[in-house]
């Protein structure tokens, strides 16, 4: 009976609770970062909540096939949201970038560097990975890194191809 309350607790109370909580548009990369980081922990220490639920109820870990708590899996699936969620959020704070550009496709002079945009997008970029998302690990962080590098080239890539831009020099 305890572990089918808490099954419950874990499917319906925490699994819903989660969900909604991730994609509250309140939350910042940092907090997500850090819903992404405690669902690890909870996932690890599910074992040792089957071993305390064992113990209070008098039953051997070894007799438990079918009536394992489901804590894991739900975890793992609040993780991936959570990491989805922050992909999302990434590109969403790239394309604020982007529409705040004003970029000049036919200067008339020979420009001294880039446009402070680019330069604005790229130091976002370096300070995120280097202080919020070293907090994950690496093939997750690479993973946003590479989506985020990809999202930028599709931006850049529909900015030339569009009917707005005739020429470009």
């Amino acid at each position: 009976m305890v572990r089918k309350s808490v099954n419950l607790l874990l499917t319906r109370t925490l699994n819903g609770c989660l969900a909604a909580m991730i994609k509250q548009e309140r939350l910042r990369l940092p907090q997500l970062i850090q819903i992404w980081t405690n669902m690890t922990h909870l996932e690890e220490a599910c074992p040792h909540w089957e071993e305390v639920i064992s113990s209070v109820t008098g039953t051997a870990l070894e007799q438990l096939h079918s009536a394992r708590l489901y804590g894991s899996s739900i975890f793992i699936d609040a993780r991936k949201d959570a990491e989805s969620e922050l992909r999302d959020q990434l590109k969403g704070q790239l394309d604020e970038f982007f529409e705040l550009a004003d970029y000049r496709w036919t200067p008339s002079g020979i420009a001294s560097g880039p446009s402070n945009y680019i330069i604005d997008m790229l130091n976002f970029l370096q300070s995120s990975f280097q202080t919020v998302f070293t907090a994950l690990p690496a093939d997750v962080a690479k993973t946003c890194c590479l989506d985020a590098c990809k999202h930028i080239g599709k931006k850049l890539l529909n900015f030339l191809v569009s009917k707005e831009v005739s020429d470009f020099n």
